[in-house]
């Protein structure tokens, strides 16, 4: 949670995808970097209990 309240801090983007089928939670951070780039981070976060879904 700590890097993505400095991502947003720091004038970055949260862009998230709920799978409700597959019970995870897809998040891609971007942050501006430089001139027109943009530095990316991807994660997938599964919620406990939902393992056996």
């Amino acid at each position: 949670m700590m890097f993505l309240q400095r991502v947003v801090n720091g004038g970055g983007f949260i862009d998230r995808e709920y799978a409700i089928g597959s019970g995870r939670i897809d998040l891609l951070g971007r942050k501006p970097y430089g001139d027109h780039l943009l530095q990316r981070a991807g994660s997938m976060l599964i919620p406990r209990g939902s393992a056996g879904r």
